[in-house]
């Protein structure tokens, strides 16, 4: 055999094993691409499941102490009648749900958990610092939060403000 077939065959060999390492490269980066988004479906459905948690232990905790209940519907409807030991309780409950929220907005800026949670949230929202005492302790609480929050929530809240309700 002589050095020009010899050549050849080693030509012939070596772009043989580049093109098996491009398609290992390519099973490779389709394997990676794939766990990168399971990964984050992963770190999306966790993150919304410890915020259902906040939920879900805020709600038993009105169900389950009638002192917070009877706190919460007082509060609604005059909010001046509560002590001070009331008010205290009544502004943590509160403060307690403006942080779930605020932190489901924050999970939403980051691009972590889809924006149609936070809209369908950010009602409920609006609707409680509008809302009897809560009114109160937002306007106390409002600077713990990050500005584009607190912009969100007092837009939507003007905004409702400045709109004509019709009762039918």
């Amino acid at each position: 055999m002589n050095w020009d077939a010899m050549a050849a065959i080693g030509e012939i060999l070596g772009a043989s094993a580049v093109l098996v390492t491009l398609v290992y490269l390519s099973v490779q980066v389709s394997q990676n691409t794939k766990q990168l988004s399971e990964s984050a479906k992963a770190l999306r459905r966790n993150e919304l499941n410890v915020l259902m948690q906040n939920w879900s232990d805020l709600r038993r905790l009105e169900i389950s102490d009638p002192l917070l209940a009877e706190i919460l519907v007082r509060a609604e409807k005059d909010f001046k009648s509560l002590n001070e030991i009331e008010v205290a309780r009544y502004s943590a409950h509160v403060g307690e749900r403006l942080w779930i929220n605020y932190h489901l907005w924050e999970r939403v800026q980051e691009g972590i958990i889809p924006s149609d949670h936070w809209e369908r949230s950010r009602a409920i929202v609006t609707s409680l610092v509008q809302s009897g005492g809560a009114e109160t302790v937002w306007a106390r609480m409002r600077s713990y939060f990050d500005p584009g929050f607190v912009s969100e929530i007092e837009s939507d809240t003007r905004s409702e403000q400045r709109e004509p309700h019709n009762s039918a």
